[in-house]
């Protein structure tokens, strides 16, 4: 039996322990799977990663996430698979959860289990603290459908993150006109775009984190304001530019927002601008608190009605 003196030192928290203090590790199954949602998340806090990949049964710490996944989390960061930082706090609010994406080590495994070059993959960015706040609401966003989905038996065909989208969608430019005339190019890059297939209906749907950042609408028609982004996406359906890239006619506009004070205020600048059944909004807390599939938690643009998503 080791004596105290003979232990592995404890692993630091926020840097890389020396080789020889690592303790022996393997990499497993569902080590592999942190580290493709780390890369197709594009960033995770540990909560989210304990949603989507440790069930609810599992041991529980003290903050109710999985002492299984603070552990693989921490080797998978300190053999390098994944990087990890503190999100920024306030004293008076304490220790938020470390974030995590994907390492050199993770790129590497990627490569050799899709068969791909490793230049093929995109690299970790360091992320500013307003981008990775939408970032991390959005995929929190996301987890929730795609856990709905797997409950119904439902399949997500397709999700294609903010990073794919602004790849591919600032490809795909609109003409906008303004009530006199002047003409300007823009391009409609979602937060996420996802494809569900219930079985007997296909969905077809662009995601918009809204966190009030956003000016509703300015008399400066250039000026990037909700109102804008709702005309670019009607031009963008009605040139024909979106079904020409994904192959369907059928095209919705889920918005999440912050409160209902806001998403009163979207919804009638959408009407405005001429958007109608295509925009739908909803709240994080009715997300938080409601199926958000089944549940009629979502306001359509041109009605007065609450609706679920799926029926």
């Amino acid at each position: 039996m080791k004596t105290s003196s003979e232990r592995k030192p404890r692993l630091p928290q926020r840097s890389h322990a020396q080789k020889e203090d690592l303790p022996r590790f393997r990499l497993t199954e569902r080590d592999q799977d942190i580290i493709q949602v780390s890369y197709d998340y594009i960033a995770l806090t540990t909560d989210q990663v304990g949603d989507l990949l440790f069930p609810p049964t599992a041991k529980r710490t003290k903050t109710g996430t999985s002492s299984r996944c603070l552990n693989r989390l921490k080797l998978l960061f300190q053999y390098r698979f994944l990087q990890r930082y503190e999100l920024p706090h306030l004293l008076s609010t304490g220790r938020r959860p470390f974030v995590y994406q994907v390492d050199k080590g993770g790129l590497e495994h990627l490569a050799l289990t899709h068969d791909c070059e490793l230049s093929d993959l995109q690299a970790s960015e360091e992320l500013s603290p307003l981008f990775l706040e939408h970032l991390l609401a959005s995929n929190k966003v996301r987890i929730t459908i795609v856990q709905a989905a797997a409950q119904y038996k439902f399949t997500i065909e397709q999700w294609l993150n903010e990073r794919t989208l602004k790849q591919v969608q600032n490809k795909d430019t609109v003409v906008l006109t303004s009530v006199t005339g002047k003409k300007q190019h823009a391009a409609v890059v979602p937060d996420g775009y996802f494809h569900l297939n219930t079985g007997e209906h296909h969905y077809h749907q662009f995601l918009e984190i809204d966190l009030a950042h956003v000016t509703g609408s300015s008399k400066f028609w250039t000026t990037r304001t909700w109102a804008r982004k709702v005309a670019a996406y009607i031009e963008y359906y009605r040139s024909g530019k979106y079904h020409a890239r994904y192959h369907t006619k059928s095209m919705r506009i889920l918005t999440v927002t912050t409160g209902q004070t806001r998403l009163t205020n979207l919804k009638a600048i959408t009407e405005q601008v001429g958007g109608r059944a295509r925009f739908w909004f909803t709240t994080f807390e009715r997300i938080r608190t409601s199926d958000v599939l089944m549940d009629p938690i979502w306001a359509v643009a041109g009605s007065e009605d609450l609706r679920s998503l799926t029926w």
